[in-house]
């Protein structure tokens, strides 16, 4: 089924956000990793930068490349989501 032009655009603009929010979740698990500051004192405030988890972190990961893949299916002309059924049978 052919794709018409908004279809499209929304894709690939949903897939720029994809890539950037990727981008952000992997810096951050890069800083993380390889011990980056987790504090930053202003003043007299105190800021956390990542409240999260490297295990929260890498999940996220995985889920927008799971979507970001999905989004590729898509605009490459395949379904973004596939459903299968499974019988089962007593022969």
């Amino acid at each position: 089924m052919p794709m018409n032009g908004s279809r499209r655009a929304y894709l690939l603009s949903k897939r720029a956000d994809v890539l950037e929010r990727l981008q952000y979740y992997k810096d951050a698990e890069h800083d993380i990793l390889f011990g980056a500051d987790r504090c930053n004192t202003v003043g007299s405030h105190r800021l956390e930068r990542y409240d999260l988890n490297i295990k929260d972190i890498k999940q996220i990961i995985d889920d927008l490349q799971k979507e970001l893949s999905a989004i590729d299916s898509e605009l490459s002309g395949g379904s973004g989501r596939r459903a299968f059924a499974i019988v089962l049978r007593d022969c």
